[in-house]
């Protein structure tokens, strides 16, 4: 994930190594902090300690400092089985509805 200025400059870039996850949606609150939700498989570090997938895939949401791109909350969601991720809003970096 990225951000530029509306010059093109690079601001932050990060790269998250998860083998085995990937994010799938991207939101961008007025303010700047954005948000990444994704499914995850087996461990993910965006910056503000590492979460744990539960067994199979589960959904994690990501809100980042907009200065760094760091994580400042990244929250799982799923059980023993895998889950799907269909946030139908993202408010305050939060998932409403995070689905199955």
């Amino acid at each position: 994930m990225a951000r530029l200025t509306p010059a093109g400059e690079v601001v932050f870039a990060r790269r998250f190594r998860m083998p085995r996850s990937k994010v799938r949606a991207i939101a961008v609150a007025p303010g700047g902090e954005a948000a990444g939700r994704g499914r995850l498989q087996g461990k993910l570090d965006a910056g503000d300690g590492a979460i744990v997938s539960a067994a199979g895939f589960d959904v994690f949401l990501a809100r980042l400092d907009p200065e760094t791109g760091i994580a400042t909350k990244t929250t799982r969601w799923g059980d023993v089985g895998s889950a799907r991720g269909r946030c139908r809003r993202i408010r305050a970096g939060l998932c409403s509805s995070p689905g199955t």
